[in-house]
Protein backbone atom coordinates (compact mmCIF):
# COMPACT_ATOMS: atom_id res chain seq x y z
CA UNK A 1 0.00 0.00 0.00
CA UNK A 2 2.88 2.37 0.79
CA UNK A 3 4.62 1.86 -2.77
CA UNK A 4 1.04 2.95 -4.48
CA UNK A 5 0.61 6.22 -2.35
CA UNK A 6 3.92 6.73 -3.35
CA UNK A 7 3.75 6.35 -7.00
CA UNK A 8 0.70 8.60 -6.38
CA UNK A 9 2.37 11.44 -4.78
CA UNK A 10 5.17 10.97 -7.24
CA UNK A 11 2.45 11.35 -10.31
CA UNK A 12 0.87 14.18 -8.37
CA UNK A 13 3.68 15.89 -6.43
CA UNK A 14 2.99 19.93 -6.95
CA UNK A 15 -0.85 18.87 -6.04
CA UNK A 16 -0.35 16.68 -2.92
CA UNK A 17 -0.38 18.51 0.04
CA UNK A 18 2.93 18.81 2.46
CA UNK A 19 0.51 17.06 5.14
CA UNK A 20 -0.06 14.00 3.00
CA UNK A 21 3.71 14.11 2.33
CA UNK A 22 4.73 13.74 6.05
CA UNK A 23 1.81 11.22 6.51
CA UNK A 24 2.92 9.30 3.83
CA UNK A 25 6.93 9.17 5.75
CA UNK A 26 5.15 8.77 9.11
CA UNK A 27 3.25 5.27 8.00
CA UNK A 28 6.92 4.39 6.42
CA UNK A 29 8.21 5.17 10.15
CA UNK A 30 5.99 3.15 11.45
CA UNK A 31 6.40 0.03 9.40
CA UNK A 32 10.12 0.01 10.12
CA UNK A 33 11.09 1.01 6.11
CA UNK A 34 12.09 3.95 4.35
CA UNK A 35 9.74 5.98 2.02
CA UNK A 36 11.12 6.39 -1.77
CA UNK A 37 9.93 9.94 -1.28
CA UNK A 38 11.79 10.78 1.77
CA UNK A 39 14.30 12.86 -0.19
CA UNK A 40 11.98 14.68 -1.96
CA UNK A 41 9.83 15.82 1.24
CA UNK A 42 13.02 16.59 3.09
CA UNK A 43 13.99 19.27 0.05
CA UNK A 44 10.04 20.01 -0.04
CA UNK A 45 10.55 20.80 3.82
CA UNK A 46 13.57 22.74 3.50
CA UNK A 47 11.90 25.34 0.78
CA UNK A 48 8.43 24.89 3.11
CA UNK A 49 9.79 26.75 6.28
CA UNK A 50 7.91 29.93 7.87
CA UNK A 51 9.09 33.37 6.83
CA UNK A 52 8.33 33.85 10.42
CA UNK A 53 10.10 31.73 12.23
CA UNK A 54 10.59 27.60 12.45
CA UNK A 55 7.58 25.86 11.75
CA UNK A 56 6.33 24.37 8.05
CA UNK A 57 4.07 25.94 5.92
CA UNK A 58 2.75 24.70 2.58
CA UNK A 59 4.02 26.88 0.39
CA UNK A 60 4.87 24.85 -3.40
CA UNK A 61 1.73 22.72 -3.47
CA UNK A 62 -1.72 23.36 -5.36
CA UNK A 63 -3.87 22.02 -2.89
CA UNK A 64 -2.63 24.76 -0.30
CA UNK A 65 -2.86 27.80 -2.91
CA UNK A 66 -6.26 26.30 -3.66
CA UNK A 67 -7.95 25.33 -0.33
CA UNK A 68 -6.01 26.03 2.56
CA UNK A 69 -3.61 29.18 2.94
CA UNK A 70 -2.69 27.72 6.80
CA UNK A 71 0.55 29.71 6.89
CA UNK A 72 0.19 31.25 10.67
CA UNK A 73 2.12 28.57 13.31
CA UNK A 74 -1.11 27.89 15.53
CA UNK A 75 -2.79 26.69 11.67
CA UNK A 76 0.38 25.08 10.78
CA UNK A 77 0.25 22.85 14.17
CA UNK A 78 -1.03 19.25 12.59
CA UNK A 79 1.84 19.43 9.78
CA UNK A 80 4.50 20.01 12.06
CA UNK A 81 3.62 17.36 14.41
CA UNK A 82 4.03 15.23 11.24
CA UNK A 83 7.14 16.97 10.36
CA UNK A 84 8.44 16.37 13.75
CA UNK A 85 7.44 12.20 13.10
CA UNK A 86 8.52 12.19 9.78
CA UNK A 87 11.96 13.24 10.22
CA UNK A 88 12.70 11.97 13.86
CA UNK A 89 15.00 9.20 13.79
CA UNK A 90 15.87 6.90 16.90
CA UNK A 91 18.87 4.89 17.74
CA UNK A 92 17.26 1.47 16.54
CA UNK A 93 17.63 2.47 12.71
Amino acid sequence: MIAIIEKNIIDNFDKVSLDQKFETLVCANLLGTVSSIRSAVENEAIQSLSDKGYYFVDKLNEYNNKYNNKTTFSKSEHRNVLGIMAFYKTNER
